[in-house]
């Protein structure tokens, strides 16, 4: 089972790879959504999933908040930093929770 997020390029470029290789790996996935999206936003849900609890935090914190529910229920953990920022700041996490990481 793989977990991905969706607001930036890197988790749209790791979606459509698991689409692709879903069925060939016989492997699951989802998108995890940080905020429940706008009717137009999406036209297929059926790889997507909100996690309730994201209801009662801030707006602003329901990303970072995302990430650390996906680190909870991870094995792996699989990152791509660059620069400072968000990723950073999960590998850290990761890191710091003895997580198994992968750093492309």
């Amino acid at each position: 089972m793989f977990y991905v997020g969706n607001n930036g390029a890197f988790d749209r470029m790791v979606r459509e790879i698991l689409k692709e290789v879903k069925n060939k790996y016989n492997i699951n996935y989802y998108v995890v959504l940080a905020y429940i999206p706008k009717k137009d936003e999406y036209s297929d849900y059926t790889d997507t999933i909100y996690f309730d609890e994201l209801n009662t935090v801030p707006y602003k914190f329901r990303i970072i908040e995302r990430n650390k529910i996906m680190l909870k229920k991870a094995d792996y953990v699989i990152t791509y930093v660059r620069h400072t920022g968000n990723a950073k700041d999960f590998k850290a996490l990761s890191e710091k929770q003895g997580k198994r990481l992968i750093n492309l």
